[in-house]
Protein backbone atom coordinates (compact mmCIF):
# COMPACT_ATOMS: atom_id res chain seq x y z
CA UNK A 1 0.00 0.00 0.00
CA UNK A 2 1.45 3.40 -0.89
CA UNK A 3 1.22 5.91 1.45
CA UNK A 4 0.00 9.47 -0.70
CA UNK A 5 0.41 11.92 2.12
CA UNK A 6 3.90 11.05 2.11
CA UNK A 7 4.00 12.04 -1.42
CA UNK A 8 1.71 14.63 -1.93
CA UNK A 9 3.67 16.39 1.19
CA UNK A 10 7.08 15.88 -0.32
CA UNK A 11 5.57 17.83 -3.50
CA UNK A 12 4.53 20.82 -1.64
CA UNK A 13 7.48 21.24 0.15
CA UNK A 14 10.20 20.96 -3.13
CA UNK A 15 7.29 23.57 -4.70
CA UNK A 16 7.48 25.98 -2.00
CA UNK A 17 11.70 25.51 -2.24
CA UNK A 18 11.65 26.07 -5.74
CA UNK A 19 9.54 29.36 -5.22
CA UNK A 20 11.81 30.49 -2.59
CA UNK A 21 14.64 29.89 -4.89
CA UNK A 22 13.30 31.85 -7.94
CA UNK A 23 12.13 34.91 -5.39
CA UNK A 24 15.50 35.25 -3.68
CA UNK A 25 17.13 35.46 -7.36
CA UNK A 26 14.73 37.52 -8.52
CA UNK A 27 15.41 40.09 -5.21
CA UNK A 28 19.41 39.81 -5.40
CA UNK A 29 19.05 40.68 -9.05
CA UNK A 30 17.04 44.11 -8.00
CA UNK A 31 18.68 44.27 -5.09
CA UNK A 32 21.51 47.55 -5.04
CA UNK A 33 25.17 48.34 -3.18
CA UNK A 34 23.37 51.17 -1.37
CA UNK A 35 20.08 49.00 -0.19
CA UNK A 36 23.17 47.16 1.56
CA UNK A 37 24.84 49.59 3.29
CA UNK A 38 27.78 49.21 0.68
CA UNK A 39 29.18 52.84 -1.19
CA UNK A 40 28.48 53.22 -4.88
CA UNK A 41 32.08 53.00 -5.63
CA UNK A 42 34.13 52.06 -9.18
CA UNK A 43 37.44 50.40 -9.84
CA UNK A 44 38.92 51.32 -12.78
CA UNK A 45 42.02 51.23 -14.61
CA UNK A 46 43.63 54.40 -16.17
CA UNK A 47 46.82 54.70 -18.13
CA UNK A 48 49.50 54.52 -15.20
CA UNK A 49 47.29 55.07 -12.17
CA UNK A 50 44.32 53.33 -10.43
CA UNK A 51 40.95 55.51 -9.68
CA UNK A 52 38.48 54.52 -6.96
CA UNK A 53 35.64 56.74 -7.72
CA UNK A 54 32.20 57.15 -5.55
CA UNK A 55 29.83 59.14 -5.85
CA UNK A 56 31.55 62.05 -3.00
CA UNK A 57 35.05 61.07 -3.29
CA UNK A 58 37.50 60.04 -5.25
CA UNK A 59 41.19 58.33 -4.94
CA UNK A 60 43.88 58.51 -7.33
CA UNK A 61 47.17 55.56 -6.82
CA UNK A 62 50.06 55.68 -9.57
CA UNK A 63 51.38 52.51 -10.52
CA UNK A 64 54.67 53.77 -10.29
CA UNK A 65 55.34 54.94 -6.84
CA UNK A 66 52.07 54.53 -4.95
CA UNK A 67 51.42 57.83 -4.91
CA UNK A 68 47.75 58.96 -3.43
CA UNK A 69 45.40 61.97 -3.95
CA UNK A 70 42.42 62.35 -2.21
CA UNK A 71 39.93 64.21 -4.71
CA UNK A 72 36.36 66.06 -2.17
CA UNK A 73 33.63 67.68 -3.53
CA UNK A 74 35.81 71.10 -2.52
CA UNK A 75 39.08 69.98 -1.91
CA UNK A 76 42.16 67.77 -2.86
CA UNK A 77 44.77 66.32 -0.59
CA UNK A 78 48.01 64.86 -1.99
CA UNK A 79 50.36 62.81 -0.51
CA UNK A 80 54.01 62.19 -1.02
CA UNK A 81 55.50 59.22 -3.79
CA UNK A 82 57.00 56.32 -1.84
CA UNK A 83 60.46 57.00 -0.46
CA UNK A 84 63.39 55.15 0.72
CA UNK A 85 63.13 54.04 4.20
CA UNK A 86 58.87 53.68 4.14
CA UNK A 87 59.31 50.44 4.96
CA UNK A 88 61.98 48.72 7.29
CA UNK A 89 62.44 45.15 7.47
CA UNK A 90 64.47 42.59 9.84
CA UNK A 91 66.13 39.14 9.05
CA UNK A 92 69.13 37.88 11.08
CA UNK A 93 69.18 40.91 13.39
CA UNK A 94 70.03 43.29 10.43
CA UNK A 95 68.15 45.97 10.15
CA UNK A 96 67.04 47.10 6.23
CA UNK A 97 65.31 50.10 4.66
CA UNK A 98 63.31 49.48 1.97
CA UNK A 99 61.25 51.17 -0.83
CA UNK A 100 57.24 50.37 -0.75
CA UNK A 101 57.37 51.08 -4.69
CA UNK A 102 60.16 48.89 -5.32
CA UNK A 103 58.96 45.63 -4.92
CA UNK A 104 59.30 44.00 -7.69
CA UNK A 105 56.49 41.39 -7.99
CA UNK A 106 53.78 44.32 -7.50
CA UNK A 107 49.83 43.46 -8.01
CA UNK A 108 47.05 45.61 -7.85
CA UNK A 109 43.24 44.40 -8.05
CA UNK A 110 39.89 45.66 -7.30
CA UNK A 111 38.56 44.87 -3.80
CA UNK A 112 34.86 44.88 -2.46
CA UNK A 113 33.50 43.50 0.85
CA UNK A 114 30.09 44.17 1.59
CA UNK A 115 30.38 47.49 3.06
CA UNK A 116 33.54 49.13 1.43
CA UNK A 117 35.03 49.22 -1.87
CA UNK A 118 38.58 49.91 -3.01
CA UNK A 119 41.77 48.73 -4.35
CA UNK A 120 44.19 45.61 -2.98
CA UNK A 121 48.27 46.34 -3.81
CA UNK A 122 49.99 43.01 -2.86
CA UNK A 123 53.20 43.26 -2.84
CA UNK A 124 56.54 40.60 -2.28
CA UNK A 125 59.81 40.47 -4.01
CA UNK A 126 62.12 43.08 -1.91
CA UNK A 127 65.23 42.68 -2.31
CA UNK A 128 68.96 43.53 -0.22
CA UNK A 129 72.17 43.18 -1.81
CA UNK A 130 70.79 40.74 -4.55
CA UNK A 131 68.83 38.72 -2.00
CA UNK A 132 65.31 38.25 -1.89
CA UNK A 133 63.63 38.82 1.83
CA UNK A 134 60.70 36.44 1.96
CA UNK A 135 57.78 38.92 3.08
CA UNK A 136 54.81 39.95 1.65
CA UNK A 137 52.51 43.68 1.86
CA UNK A 138 49.26 43.96 1.16
CA UNK A 139 48.11 47.31 1.17
CA UNK A 140 44.31 48.19 1.01
CA UNK A 141 43.00 51.52 -0.07
CA UNK A 142 38.81 51.60 0.07
CA UNK A 143 35.86 53.75 0.74
CA UNK A 144 33.82 52.60 3.43
CA UNK A 145 30.29 53.43 3.87
CA UNK A 146 27.46 55.67 2.78
CA UNK A 147 29.91 58.59 3.72
CA UNK A 148 32.68 56.96 1.71
CA UNK A 149 35.29 57.49 4.36
CA UNK A 150 38.89 56.97 3.57
CA UNK A 151 40.29 53.45 4.96
CA UNK A 152 43.72 52.33 4.40
CA UNK A 153 44.68 48.62 5.91
CA UNK A 154 48.15 47.16 6.10
CA UNK A 155 48.71 43.05 6.42
CA UNK A 156 52.37 41.54 6.64
CA UNK A 157 52.89 38.47 5.70
CA UNK A 158 56.28 37.28 7.06
CA UNK A 159 58.47 34.28 7.24
CA UNK A 160 62.25 34.96 8.39
CA UNK A 161 61.92 38.73 7.27
CA UNK A 162 60.16 40.50 10.10
CA UNK A 163 58.21 44.24 9.46
CA UNK A 164 59.24 46.65 11.79
CA UNK A 165 57.82 49.52 10.48
CA UNK A 166 55.66 50.98 7.47
CA UNK A 167 54.73 54.43 6.98
CA UNK A 168 51.41 54.22 4.74
CA UNK A 169 49.89 55.77 3.97
CA UNK A 170 52.34 58.16 3.27
CA UNK A 171 52.09 62.17 4.60
CA UNK A 172 50.48 64.72 3.36
CA UNK A 173 52.42 66.88 0.94
CA UNK A 174 53.39 70.74 2.15
CA UNK A 175 51.30 71.90 -0.88
CA UNK A 176 47.90 70.87 0.30
CA UNK A 177 47.20 72.29 3.27
CA UNK A 178 47.58 75.76 4.69
CA UNK A 179 49.22 75.73 8.41
CA UNK A 180 49.83 72.83 10.88
CA UNK A 181 48.91 72.25 14.46
CA UNK A 182 51.87 71.44 16.36
CA UNK A 183 51.64 69.29 19.68
CA UNK A 184 53.89 71.56 22.36
CA UNK A 185 54.79 70.81 26.18
CA UNK A 186 53.43 66.89 25.95
CA UNK A 187 51.03 67.39 23.65
CA UNK A 188 48.64 70.70 24.72
CA UNK A 189 48.04 72.50 21.13
CA UNK A 190 48.87 76.42 20.36
CA UNK A 191 46.17 78.78 20.11
CA UNK A 192 48.35 80.62 17.63
CA UNK A 193 49.95 79.36 14.49
CA UNK A 194 51.28 80.71 11.76
CA UNK A 195 54.80 82.33 10.60
CA UNK A 196 57.11 83.06 13.42
CA UNK A 197 60.97 83.95 14.02
CA UNK A 198 63.27 81.58 15.08
CA UNK A 199 63.19 81.21 18.82
CA UNK A 200 59.64 83.33 19.22
CA UNK A 201 57.19 82.30 21.62
CA UNK A 202 53.81 81.37 21.86
CA UNK A 203 50.98 80.81 24.24
CA UNK A 204 49.74 77.21 24.80
CA UNK A 205 46.45 76.04 25.88
CA UNK A 206 47.85 75.58 29.67
CA UNK A 207 48.58 79.14 29.56
CA UNK A 208 52.50 78.79 29.45
CA UNK A 209 54.71 79.49 26.79
CA UNK A 210 56.71 76.98 24.63
CA UNK A 211 59.67 78.13 22.73
CA UNK A 212 58.90 77.48 18.81
CA UNK A 213 61.73 75.72 16.70
CA UNK A 214 61.96 78.81 14.31
CA UNK A 215 60.48 79.35 10.51
CA UNK A 216 57.22 78.52 9.23
CA UNK A 217 55.82 75.54 11.59
CA UNK A 218 54.89 72.83 8.58
CA UNK A 219 55.46 69.19 9.90
CA UNK A 220 53.33 67.50 12.24
CA UNK A 221 55.90 66.33 14.75
CA UNK A 222 56.05 67.65 18.15
CA UNK A 223 59.65 69.43 19.23
CA UNK A 224 59.67 68.19 22.27
CA UNK A 225 59.62 64.29 23.31
CA UNK A 226 56.60 63.13 25.03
Amino acid sequence: MINTHVGVTSVRFLLLASMLFVHSNIHAATVSQDDWGSPRVQVLQEKAQWIIEGSRNKVEVKNSDLQMTIHTRDRTWSMIPSFSGDLIVEKSGKRFPLRLADATKKNMTPYHTGFKSGLKISLAGFTQKDEELDVQIDLYACLEGRDEELVCELIATEKNTTVLECFWPQALANDCFDVTIVPLCRGCFCRRIGQRKSGSTIPCATGADCTCPGGVIRRIRPPCSF
